[in-house]
Order: C-alpha cells, then sequence, then structure tokens
C-alpha cells in the first residue's frame, strides 16, 4: 500500500499515535499533523524503527486556528499528489474556559471546527483520489448532547465536560453530513467512538491526575485501542460503507440530536459560514 497516501491528526500521544503506528505497519505513506513537531520527528523515528516504513512525513500545524488549518489543506494539495485516507483524531479537553486565535471556545475550534475544515478543503483532492475515506473519531458520549450553535461557540457558562461532549456530536453530524454530499463522489465518511485509551484526554477527562498512574493500567495501550480506527481507514470488507457511526469494532445507532436532520443541516450551514467569515475577517473577536 506504498501508494496510498494517509493522513492522521495527533498522532503524538495516545489514540493518535496508536493509529499511526497501526497504519504504518501496513505500508500506508503516513503524513502525521501534529502540534509539536520536535516531539511529532521523536513519534516518527520510534514509528519507523517499529514497522521499517521510511514513507512518514510530519506536518506541524496548529489546529486551534481556522488559517492553519486552511494553510495545512493548501501544504497538502501542494505537496501530495492524492489523498486516500484522512484520520481526523486530534482532540483537546478543556477543564477551563479558553478561546481560540479566532475568538472560538477552544474545544469545539480544535475538535470540531479543525476537522470540519480541514475535511471541507481537501474535498476536491480526496474526490480525485477515490476510492478515498474520511475517518472521524469522536465519543459516544455526544449522545448526552443537544446545543444551539451560538452556545457552543461563545457559551455564557462553561463547563468542560459539556464542551466536550458537545464538539464530539458535532463531529458525529458533520460525519452524516459529508457522507451525503460524498456518495456519488467515491469517498466515504465514518466516524467511531474508539473506547477507552491510555491518552492525555483519558487522563484529564475522567481522573484526577493523582490516581492515573495507578489505574493507566486497566485501559487499552494505545495500538490496541486504535484497531477500530485502523480497520475503519484500510480494511477492504469496509470498503463502501459510509454514514456510519462505529462503537469499536461494531456498528451502532448515534444520539438523538445527530439523527436530526434539520439540526445536523444548520450545524452545517452555519459551520460553513463561521468559518468563511472568520477566515476573511482574521478574528471573531
Amino acid at each position: 500500500m506504498a501508494d496510498c497516501v494517509c493522513i492522521v491528526s495527533g498522532t503524538t500521544s495516545g489514540h493518535g499515535r496508536g493509529i499511526a503506528m497501526g497504519v504504518a505497519q501496513r505500508g500506508v505513506h503516513l503524513v502525521m499533523v501534529c502540534r509539536d513537531k520536535s516531539k511529532g520527528e521523536v513519534i516518527k523515528e520510534e514509528i519507523e524503527r517499529a514497522t521499517g516504513n521510511r514513507t512518514i512525513d510530519v506536518i506541524q500545524t496548529d489546529l486551534s486556528s481556522l488559517a492553519s488549518v486552511k494553510a495545512l489543506a493548501e501544504l497538502i494539495q501542494k505537496r501530495y499528489k492524492q489523498v486516500n485516507i484522512l484520520v481526523n483524531n486530534a482532540g483537546v479537553y478543556k477543564k477551563n474556559f479558553s478561546l481560540s486565535s479566532d475568538g472560538i471556545e477552544e474545544t469545539f475550534a480544535v475538535n470540531y471546527l479543525a476537522s470540519f475544515l480541514l475535511t471541507r478543503e481537501l474535498l476536491g483532492l480526496l474526490k480525485a483520489s477515490a476510492p478515498a475515506r474520511v475517518v472521524n473519531v469522536t465519543s459516544s458520549i455526544h449522545k448526552k448532547s443537544e446545543f444551539t450553535f451560538e452556545e457552543v461557540i461563545r457559551p455564557r457558562k462553561y463547563n468542560g465536560a459539556r464542551a466536550y461532549r458537545d464538539s464530539k456530536l458535532a463531529i458525529v453530524c458533520s460525519t452524516l453530513q459529508y457522507a451525503g454530499l460524498l456518495q456519488k463522489d467515491g469517498v466515504t465518511v465514518n466516524c467511531l467512538t474508539p473506547g477507552p485509551v491510555r491518552s492525555e484526554i483519558i487522563r484529564d477527562f475522567k481522573l484526577a491526575r493523582f490516581f492515573w498512574k495507578l489505574i493507566a493500567p486497566i485501559f487499552p495501550s494505545e495500538e490496541k485501542g486504535a484497531q477500530p480506527a485502523v480497520r475503519l481507514a484500510l480494511a477492504q470488507d469496509l470498503a463502501g460503507v459510509t454514514g456510519k457511526y462505529f462503537e469499536k469494532l461494531n456498528e451502532a445507532i448515534p444520539g438523538a440530536q445527530a439523527l436530526n436532520a434539520q439540526f445536523r443541516q444548520s450545524l452545517f450551514e452555519k459551520s460553513n459560514q463561521l468559518v468563511d467569515s472568520l477566515l476573511n475577517r482574521g478574528s471573531f473577536l
């Protein structure tokens, strides 16, 4: 699969590192998108030693900045003749309220808007590379979410857990919308909940740091936890499967709000309008 190009975001730790290792083991040309270039180079060397795969690139990007995401998409289009797989994995959990450089609540900006925009900007290349796949990483916690667009981009009262689950609902919604738009273009779009993995988000989201080292061994390793995402990205028996939500290796039913076609369409349209406005104006502040 040396002629297959796979882009994975958030690859320097946890689930993303496991995905990167898994796809590299299959001989795929791996493009690691990460926030910390030096850390990304270290992980690249580790993966090369473990897999023997020498077709691995590292690209540094700040996913909290829409301008950086757009620049990333432009760089990818210039550097690669094809993109066969896009895995939107990067995510954050923010206990305390913070704004992105665009003036958007940062969890929503990084977890959802970045993947939404990157997918949108790479649509032409994905279509030209068909058959191609987009895999979005979400969480089953999205089923507890229900929000208005205006509230999530600038919440009046912040709650880290709520912001996280709202961003994950938005990911499921955009997955279903993109799948519908691309169903005749040879590009499949699916999302999955990987389940608990030894990751920084699990450490910060679920437990106090004091207890993390004690209970971390009960969670699956990075590589084992990443197996469902790797399968969704590469398995031949899933070719043509699109618009689905998976929990680990099994297809599942997403939350009620994600099944609301009117809500999904509204979110999709407002997301497009917001990112265009921010990219044109430079800031939402």
